[in-house]
């Protein structure tokens, strides 16, 4: 299957194959400390009932949670936690997912690992999100306890893809920000359709498009990390 990206010249989102098919774009967040990143691919680009752009991208390293508990059992009730409590066991939760060989990095939005993930669609986590919402299906990383709080603690992956609604901040479209209201008919269209794609089996450029994304991010950190040069504070 050739992964496709989706234009809209009307409100009604017509299709046609653009080159290259799946651009990497990065997702931008201001916080306090500065800029968060994450890198994306673009999977479709439509134009809304109220004539805005807004992009369908996925994540190219694994969004993750983190909840207070083991799932060791149906009956066991996770905890979300605060922010302070994650900062807390950030230095455990980096050492337990290093020891899996995933790196745990945090990205604009949300944390992510990079890394083999293994989903098991056979065994997989099945988390209550309450009210009439079905089940969340994930992948368990890993469990591990922190001296800071004395508990234990339960990372998971989500088993679907993450998809993410955009706006493009800069003409090139290369930067965008996240779109926090709810999408029209019209872009939940475009976010079906990746789904199916997505579900339809192996893409091959895409994985071809993630290897290099890798490979030229490694390069990157490898040229940034040479020299010796002075680190900033913050």
């Amino acid at each position: 299957m050739r992964a496709r990206v989706v234009d809209s010249e009307n409100a009604y989102g017509d299709e046609r194959l653009k080159t290259p098919a799946m651009p990497l774009i990065d997702v931008v967040e201001e916080s306090n400390s500065g800029t968060r990143i994450l890198q994306c691919m673009l999977r479709a680009r439509v134009t809304d009932k109220s004539g805005n752009i807004r992009c369908v991208v996925l994540p190219l390293d694994a969004p993750i949670d983190v909840l207070r508990g083991e799932a060791n059992s149906e009956d066991e009730d996770l905890s979300d936690i605060d922010d302070k409590e994650l900062n807390e066991i950030l230095p455990d939760m980096q050492l337990a997912l290093a020891k899996k060989g995933l790196l745990l990095q945090r990205s604009a939005l949300c944390f992510t690992v990079r890394g083999p993930i293994r989903a098991d669609y056979d065994d997989c986590l099945e988390l209550d999100q309450g009210r009439d919402e079905a089940p969340q299906e994930a992948t368990e990383l890993v469990t591990f306890d922190s001296d800071a709080t004395g508990c234990r603690y339960l990372v998971y992956a989500p088993l679907n893809p993450v998809l993410i609604v955009t706006k493009e901040i800069e003409s090139n479209g290369l930067r965008q920000e996240a779109v926090m209201e709810e999408p029209d008919e019209i872009v939940e269209a475009a976010i079906e359709r990746v789904y199916e794609e997505l579900a339809s089996g192996p893409d091959d450029e895409l994985f071809l498009q993630m290897e290099k994304a890798e490979r030229d991010m490694n390069d990157s950190n490898k040229k940034g990390n040479s020299g010796g040069g002075k680190r900033n504070k913050k």
